[in-house]
């Protein structure tokens, strides 16, 4: 490959830095016309003249940058899934748009996927409302309980009020009967009514004693249930969540391009290096399919300058204010040697300044932008 230029510019760049990162040298070559013929020498009798001509001649301005490499943005499998179909053969240099299909993975795995998280919500709900119900029927438990032992309480009193009429009526049944007074069944039904009184006082007492054991049971039952039933809502909540990423999955069967521009099979920032899958190979979760380039992205390539080889760009002149849009709007074409690689030469132009002129060095930093990765012939 030839590095000559095949067409007369008034100006040349050319810029050797080392490919992603490295050192490398830029030179920029303008060929600028003589305003003047050089005066032919005097004829003499004795001399064979030879005329002269005006013509071009480079004079080169080297300078050193590091590149830059542009932002590449990752086609990049989200879920793990079978290539199912590819929407067209990817190559380095392939032009895709933003949103375009790229491939498909096997949806079967998804489906089965989200009809497993769909069952298991679905019977996290109904274990939760089975506790719902079990808490909402003990707190009516323990209101009933509350309830009864009012009643019990006040028949306990009216027992007890009715025993002690029995036990007086029994002693005044005992003393008539010492006396002849009363007949000798009058008093054993006195005896018997104040039995009777008695069991049931009893019965009240010690049904009423056990009310406090079952309220107490039922509110440990009940914060039981409570427990329970936070872990069954934590439960649900995470049955959903499973649901809700399975179905965003569903989605990511279909990996897209990130960008609009060209398919680069290597990555420009680290040299990673990835193979499109065919159809039927399974990728995994995270894995890279290749890179896009954007269509607005570029090399560039910040190039240290001595001002007093600037000037020389394009006419500028140390007097005058140096104005790059003035001075970079008819540069030609840039040439870009990788130093790694001195057989590959890019092309790119002089797009703007880096930064302000550095007293300290006397420098000025131009920046070249390599938009087309074509080589220079």
């Amino acid at each position: 490959m030839s590095h000559a230029i095949t067409r007369p510019v008034d100006v040349l760049a050319a810029l050797a830095i080392l490919a992603l990162g490295g050192l490398g040298y830029a030179t920029l070559a303008a060929r600028s016309a003589r305003g003047e013929e050089e005066p032919q020498p005097a004829p003499a009798p004795s001399v064979r003249v030879t005329p002269v001509a005006r013509a071009r001649f480079e004079e080169p301005v080297v300078g050193r940058g590091i590149a830059r490499a542009p932002r590449a943005f990752a086609v990049q499998a989200l879920i793990e899934g079978r290539v199912a179909s590819l929407a067209r053969e990817l190559e380095s240099g392939s032009q895709v748009v933003a949103g375009e299909e790229l491939y498909r993975l096997d949806p079967e795995t998804v489906h089965l996927a989200l009809r497993e998280a769909a069952a298991a919500l679905a019977q996290a709900r109904d274990r939760a409302l089975e506790l719902e119900l079990e808490g909402a029927q003990l707190e009516e438990r323990v209101r009933s309980l509350e309830g009864e032992r009012s009643v019990y309480e006040e028949l306990v009193g009216a027992n007890e009020e009715a025993r002690e009429i029995a036990r007086a009526q029994l002693e005044r049944s005992r003393r008539l009967l010492e006396q002849d007074a009363m007949a000798k069944s009058a008093e054993e039904q006195a005896r018997k009514a104040f039995v009777e009184e008695t069991q049931r006082y009893l019965e009240a007492k010690a049904r009423l004693a056990t009310f406090a054991v079952e309220v107490e049971t039922a509110r440990g039952r009940i914060a039981l249930v409570a427990a329970r039933r936070k872990t069954a809502a934590a439960e649900v909540e995470a049955a959903a969540s499973r649901l809700e990423r399975i179905q965003l999955d569903e989605g990511r069967t279909s990996i897209r391009s990130p960008v609009t521009g060209s398919v680069v099979l290597v990555d420009p920032e680290t040299g990673t290096r990835s193979r499109p899958p065919a159809e039927g190979d399974l990728v995994a979760k995270g894995q890279v399919l290749g890179w896009v380039l954007p269509r607005s992205g570029a090399i560039e390539v910040p190039v240290a300058l001595d001002v007093g080889e600037a000037f020389r760009i394009r006419g500028a002149h140390p007097e005058r204010e140096f104005d790059p849009d003035t001075v970079f709007a008819d540069v030609p074409e840039v040439r870009v040697e990788w130093a790694e690689d001195p057989g590959s030469v890019w092309v790119g132009r002089l797009v703007r300044l880096e930064a302000g002129f550095e007293r300290r060095t006397g420098m000025i930093t131009v920046v070249v932008r390599v938009e087309a990765t074509r080589e220079y012939s």
